[in-house]
This record gives C-alpha cells, sequence and structure tokens, in this order.
C-alpha cells in the first residue's frame, strides 16, 4: 500500500510541475514533459516545482535547473 502512494506523489509532484510550466510560459515540448516524467525523486521534484515557479524562462528552467540531473 505505500509503494501505492508513494507511487502516486510522485505522479502528483510530476503533473504538478507540467502544469506550473504549461501556466507560465504556455507550450511545454513533449520531450521535456517526458523528462519531468522519468524523474522519481520527490524530493527533487518538489525543487523543480519552486525553480518552474521562479525560473524566468522556460529554457532558463531546462538549461540552470533541470540539466543539474538529480
Amino acid at each position: 500500500m505505500k509503494k501505492g502512494i508513494g507511487k502516486g506523489l510522485i505522479l502528483e509532484a510530476q503533473v504538478l510541475v507540467i502544469e506550473v510550466l504549461e501556466e507560465r510560459f504556455g507550450f511545454v515540448p513533449t520531450y521535456l514533459k517526458d523528462r519531468i516524467k522519468s524523474i522519481n525523486n520527490r524530493l527533487y521534484l518538489k525543487e523543480l516545482l519552486r525553480y518552474a515557479i521562479r525560473a524566468s524562462s522556460l529554457e532558463e528552467f531546462e538549461t540552470r535547473y533541470l540539466q543539474q540531473g538529480k
């Protein structure tokens, strides 16, 4: 049961990061969505959500934060 809850929390975090990027910058390329969906570290996804809120552009988010690859 805990494993299912953990997966659900990770999925929700992935969705939130993508939704924030879409709301802020409009179109988010499929490759970027796929990259976010491949991340299974909830703490890193939480960081990415904060970065998605603060980034001045989608390019900045991708190159400065997502490329760090934790």
